[in-house]
């Protein structure tokens, strides 16, 4: 069922973002490409599902925040893989940019999805990004709730609602 869903959305997905520059109408947009029954239940799929990026603001500045997430990251039984300034290899580095990435991974888990839906491999390593906008630090991580639930997998949706409820647990103890 998932499955059918899936490819049901995919290509109203890509009809949508295709056709930006026609006026938004489900009869001159959608009804060509598909029944409206198909409307219906890709509407249906994306009320439920959960927001694609996950965002927290921290009461700290943006080095005592990636200091907390590295810890927080060790306390959740991730290993932290590498820390990488988002602009890094950019021909025009802005030095006053305070964009990083964090990506960490606990290998149990990643094994345990890989054998469920070879798919998820698309997605990792886990990240968050940590950026501070007029003095303000967020981290932003990519919400893996819908991506499980677009893959039409049970098996792999309950993971990725598990390192969903992760994730939140982890930005939630590094900003604490």
């Amino acid at each position: 069922m998932h499955y059918q869903i899936y490819k049901l959305v995919l290509p109203l997905l890509t009809c949508l973002l295709l056709l930006p520059n026609f006026a938004f109408s489900k009869e001159i947009q959608l009804a060509a490409f598909v029944s409206e029954d198909v409307i219906e239940k890709t509407e249906a799929v994306l009320n439920q599902t959960a927001s694609p990026i996950i965002v927290v603001e921290s009461p700290y500045d943006f080095k005592t925040t990636i200091q907390n997430l590295k810890k927080a990251i060790a306390g959740r039984n991730f290993r932290l893989i590498r820390i990488q300034q988002l602009t890094q290899g950019f021909s025009e580095e802005d030095s006053s940019q305070q964009d990083t990435i964090v990506y960490f991974c606990n290998f149990n888990l990643v094994n345990q999805a890989i054998k469920t839906d070879f798919r998820i491999g698309q997605f990792l390593p886990c990240r968050v990004t940590v950026h501070e906008e007029n003095g303000r630090v967020f981290l932003m991580a990519t919400n893996p709730e819908p991506i499980g639930a677009m893959l039409g997998h049970k098996k792999l949706k309950a993971i990725c609602s598990q390192i969903s409820t992760m994730y939140r647990s982890l930005l939630e103890d590094a900003t604490l």
